[in-house]
Order: C-alpha cells, then structure tokens, then sequence
C-alpha cells in the first residue's frame, strides 16, 4: 500500500516547510503589522502550533500498522538505541545558554540580543540541533525500521539542507560578517568535515 506512505512523507515534508514559514522574518513582518495583538505572542503561538503538530504526527505514526523493512538483531538495536539517545541529548544540550523562556515564548525579551552563540556545542557545528535531530531520526529508523518510518526519515532527509539554507539566510542578514566569519571557521554539521 504505498498511499499511506507517500501520505505519511508529504505531510512530515509540510510540517517542515510549515514551520521555516512561520520561521520566517517575512511572515513576522506581516503579523506584526497586520496583527500586532497576535505578533506579540508570536513566538508562543509558533511553538504551540508546531509542539501540537508534531505530537499529532508522531502520535499517527506510533499508531499505524508498521510493516517492517527488516528485523534489526538485538546488537543493532542495542547501538541504534544509543544513536537516538544521543541525538536527543543533541537536540537538548543545543538549547544550553539560550533563555528558555524567551526561547518558548512565554517571556517576552529585554532587549534584542545580538549575541552571536558560538560556544558550546556551536564551536563544533553550526547547527547542533539538526545534527542531534538527524541522529535521532537515524537511530529510530535503525530501531524501527518500518516503512512509515523510512518516508519520516526521507522526509527529514529531503528537508534539512533547505531548512539549513534558510536559517544561515536569516543568520546572515541578521548578524552580517560575524556570522559570515563563523561560517568559513566551523562546519554545518560534521565537525572538521561539512
């Protein structure tokens, strides 16, 4: 039946495009002049809006019938098990230093911060979190390899690099040369490597 796959690609491949959409300074230009009451709880309204819907579909994936590309032998889940662990921890330990409340929305800002972060996890790779969300996802994949899994990690396979794209865009426009001097110094995503 490859309808529930293709379906289960094309609609992890929207909540991606969605969430750069509303990522992007074009959008919150718009919301804040259209709408100035919802623009000041943007940054709230974006998190609740993309939590929500990765909730719902990673609820529709652990719900559906998986059929299995192959059984993975207890050694390869025992090492896949690790690979999305430490992706996880990735994806939290990226979010050291930054003022989560700020970061969820739920406290609005001082002052803008201009403080390019390249310390950290971000002195090895520009994009730690993309880094610990692809490890996450390769190491689901290995553990469960379904097929509605697989279109999930093509999914994230297809996107990131224009995810990655788009945010050195906006990183650039907002921080200019100093990002520019980050960028020729430190890999996207492989330490020393790309």
């Amino acid at each position: 039946m490859i309808w529930h796959p293709l379906t289960v690609f094309l609609s992890w491949l929207a909540y991606f495009a969605l969430h750069s959409l509303l990522a992007a300074g074009a959008v919150k230009k718009w919301t804040e002049k259209n709408a100035p009451v919802l623009y000041r709880y943007y940054r709230l309204i974006y998190n609740v809006v993309a939590t929500g819907l990765l909730i719902w579909l990673s609820l529709w994936l652990v719900r559906s019938e998986q059929v299995l590309l192959f059984e993975p032998p207890l050694w390869l889940r025992v090492i896949s098990g690790g690979v999305a662990a430490t992706g996880l921890w990735l994806v939290g330990a990226s979010l050291y230093g930054y003022d989560l409340g700020e970061f969820l929305g739920i406290r609005s800002a001082t002052a803008p911060d201009d403080t390019l972060r390249v310390s950290g996890l971000n002195a090895r790779v520009r994009h730690p979190l993309y880094l610990g969300i692809l490890l996450a996802v390769a190491g689901g994949w290995l553990l469960w390899p379904g097929i509605d899994v697989s279109a999930v990690a093509a999914a994230t396979l297809c996107y990131l690099p224009a995810g990655i794209y788009w945010e050195e865009q906006k990183l650039l426009l907002y921080f200019g040369d100093a990002y520019r001097e980050y960028r020729r110094r430190v890999k996207r995503l492989i330490p020393g490597v790309w």
